[in-house]
């Protein structure tokens, strides 16, 4: 799984540099955001490459032209999550989606209602941060059960909700099978792009792949 501080990475350079106003020496960058210089200096080039940098003399750089500061654009959509962590925002109207990388997704799951903020546009489209998840979209999640009795866990069958999904303590101990279908509750959200909710198990349906299982 990729590391969501360092997928953050960008965004963070971008809210600096915007603070700061002026152009800034990759050290200072570095040792601001706590990152590793070689790491950030990376990050600072794929950012000029992308279109929202310009790179001074002496390994200095500022925001371009095409950098959006984070309170100049919000947008109200639903997430459309990938299997890969990452997302995208789709809006009511015609506009293009906005993108929001793993480590900007804020704990927010697939299909729900979110507030984000604009913090990029680069030569591939839009970027932005969630801000606040405004309406969720499910309560339950139907997978198969993993485990035993003590640890379940449930690997949900929409890939674009993380998991595996582990189920309450107090919840734990109650009846199933590993490889069984079954449904459970969301008892808790995540808040954090690198958090998995957390479930109680409400019922075993049966085998996997049944047919009857699955209608």
């Amino acid at each position: 799984m990729p590391d969501p501080t360092d997928r953050a990475l960008p965004h963070a350079i971008l809210e600096l540099l915007t603070k700061r106003g002026r152009a800034v020496h990759a050290a200072e960058i570095s040792a601001a955001l706590g990152k590793d210089r070689e790491r950030v200096r990376e990050v600072l080039e794929d950012m000029v490459y992308d279109g929202l940098l310009r790179q001074r003399s002496g390994s200095r750089f500022r925001l371009a032209p095409t950098a959006v500061p984070r309170d100049k654009q919000q947008i109200e959509a639903v997430v459309h999550a990938h299997a890969r962590g990452f997302g995208f925002l789709k809006s009511t109207g015609d506009d293009d989606d906005v993108f929001v990388p793993y480590g900007s997704m804020a704990g927010a799951m697939h299909g729900d209602r979110v507030l984000a903020h604009v913090v990029a546009n680069t030569r591939r489209g839009q970027e932005a941060q969630i801000e606040q998840v405004l309406e969720r979209a499910r309560t339950q999640v139907v997978g198969t059960l993993r485990g035993r009795a003590g640890s379940w866990r449930l690997e949900p069958d929409d890939g674009r909700i993380r998991g595996p999904i582990p189920l309450d303590e107090d919840a734990a101990e109650q009846p199933g099978e590993d490889g069984k279908a079954a449904v459970i509750a969301i008892t808790r959200y995540p808040d954090l792009s690198d958090e998995l909710p957390q479930g109680r198990l409400l019922a075993v349906l049966g085998d996997a792949g049944d047919p009857d299982v699955e209608v």
